[in-house]
Order: structure tokens, then sequence, then C-alpha cells
């Protein structure tokens, strides 16, 4: 049976901290070796023509990338990313308070 190659795009932080390394590779083999990607080549298209895809991504590898570019510290810059977490913790604690100043017959200040 022929095994699939999972291709890993994975982002570490570089040394100094000024900016993500980013590197592309297939997981390794059974015999440790693995194949990455060493040059991009950036190619010029005409206005309207259609830019080719350069790799396709599972959703489990383009989970991946996401999952190491956020370990590597990168966030979305429109906050989305974990704005729906703050956005039901804040539910909660405010109806933690209302239960709290109910329970205690507290009235509340506004």
């Amino acid at each position: 049976m022929m095994r699939e190659d999972k291709t890993l795009i994975y982002a570490t932080r570089e040394e100094m901290g000024r900016g993500i390394d980013m590197r592309i590779m297939t997981q390794q083999r059974e015999d440790g070796s693995a194949s990455y990607v060493e040059n991009l080549t950036m190619n010029t298209v005409g206005a309207g023509e259609r830019i080719p895809v350069c790799i396709k991504l599972t959703n489990e590898e383009a989970k991946y990338m996401i999952d190491s570019l956020w370990q590597a510290g990168v966030r979305p810059s429109n906050g989305e990313g974990s704005s729906g977490q703050l956005a039901a913790t804040q539910s909660h604690l405010e109806d933690m308070r209302t239960i709290a100043f109910k329970t205690l017959d507290i009235v509340e200040a506004k």
C-alpha cells in the first residue's frame, strides 16, 4: 500500500525575534528522510490573468500551519481568533453577576 505524504507548513520565531521563519516539507518517512521546499519563484501575470495555485493543503494541513503560526506568536489582525471566546466569557460573567445580585438581594449600581 502506497503511503501519501502530508505537506507540513510550519512557522517558528526567528532567532532574534524579528520575524517568522516558514518551512514547507513532507512528513518524515519511515527511514527518517523528508522532502522540503528550498526555493520559491515569483512569476508575473498580466492584468486580469488567473494566478495559478502554488500549493494545495488539506484542512488538517492548513490547521497545522495556523497552529504553528499561533505558537510562534502570530495573531489575527482583526482579533477574530479569540473574540468569540472573549464574548462568551463576558456573557458568562454578566450572567454570574445577575445571579449573584439577585441571590444576595443587591441593587446593581449603573
